[in-house]
């Protein structure tokens, strides 16, 4: 939206939800995987985040800009659980299933940059801010083993990274 002879406004929202549910089973057949025996691992869990941002685009010349921007972020998980069975027993192994207690946090993330353009095809930036970004469910619940033998371990205790 311009704004006074030299500024354009722009602002807006979003919004982003996920959630995961997974399970694992045994196979019978790794071939066919209808041949699904007890289940041996599941996870889940749900997060969103809501957010608002403002920037001001400053035209001082013309060929120079000036961008100021401002962001908060709102970021919450819920309903996070894990089990793992014991596949020998079919009963969960010990300390399991958990259950999570839902988290929230929020930040706001400011920016400020300057575009010079000296040349037609050429342009110059330079540029600082804050960023956010919070953990997944997957990073929180979700430990697997790939067919490698890599494991990627969650962690609940994870907080949001704030650069």
């Amino acid at each position: 939206m311009p704004a006074f002879d030299r500024h354009i406004l722009t602002f807006g929202s979003a919004f982003r939800q996920g959630w995961a549910d997974t399970q694992e089973h045994g196979l019978t057949n790794w071939k066919d995987e209808t041949s699904k025996t007890i289940l041996s691992y599941n996870s889940k869990g749900k997060d969103r985040t809501y957010a608002l941002f403002l920037q001001d685009e400053i035209m001082i010349f013309d060929n120079l800009t000036a961008y100021i921007g401002f962001r908060q972020d709102w970021w919450e998980t819920y309903d996070g659980y894990v089990t793992d069975i014991n596949t020998a027993t079919g009963l969960p192994k010990a300390g399991y299933p958990k259950n999570y207690d839902s988290k929230t946090a929020s930040s706001f993330s400011p920016k400020a940059a300057l575009v010079y353009k000296p040349f037609e095809k050429t342009t110059l930036r330079a540029s600082i801010g804050k960023a956010f970004r919070p953990p997944t469910v997957y990073d929180l619940y979700r430990t697997w083993t790939s067919s490698t033998g890599v494991t990627y371990a969650s962690n609940p205790d994870l907080k949001p990274a704030q650069r």
